[in-house]
């Protein structure tokens, strides 16, 4: 279970750097929280299987970016765009989901702006995803260059023959 979904966890900070960036990971953890109980609240007021389906994958993405700025304090600045803008807005436009599809009946305005936000989370979703993938790119970038050092450490010193040991 998240750290980030339970109200009695305390927000542990982990960064080793300065007084600022602990800052900015206490915004981010309680920012994350709160974001991520309203999804929650929301989860359990909508009755659509397939809106609950994409809130839960919301969530579930947005707690392992909340997570990333604990792992990686330097995708801080990243992380916060996020906060502040992208995630407030689907919040704000499930809220309105939620609103609209308890009234009970159906009207070509409710209808057509149910199905917008529907289309709009499945854009969301990819967005929230390629945003947690952006956030690896240093990691990456890091894990490629290892790797070609090892790979020329190991051919300097002879030790990549594989007929050697056949």
């Amino acid at each position: 279970m998240s750290k980030w979904k339970k109200k009695t966890d305390p927000v542990v900070l982990t960064v080793n750097s300065s007084e600022a960036g602990k800052e900015d990971l206490a915004y981010i953890s309680g920012e994350a929280f709160k974001a991520l109980s309203e999804m929650a609240r929301i989860y359990s007021s909508v009755r659509d299987k397939s809106i609950k389906t994409k809130i839960n994958e919301l969530m579930r993405i947005t707690d392992k970016i909340a997570q990333d700025a604990v792992d990686d304090p330097t995708d801080i600045p990243q992380i916060k765009r996020f906060f502040n803008y992208y995630l407030p807005t689907t919040i704000k436009l499930l809220n309105a989901y939620d609103r609209m599809s308890s009234q009970g009946i159906d009207g070509e305005n409710i209808d057509k702006s149910l199905n917008s936000i529907d289309e709009m989370l499945d854009k969301a979703i990819i967005a929230y995803k390629k945003r947690l993938d952006t956030l690896f790119a240093n990691q990456a970038l890091d894990i490629e260059t290892d790797i070609a050092v090892m790979n020329t450490l190991l051919e300097r010193e002879g030790l990549t023959d594989i007929n050697d040991f056949t």
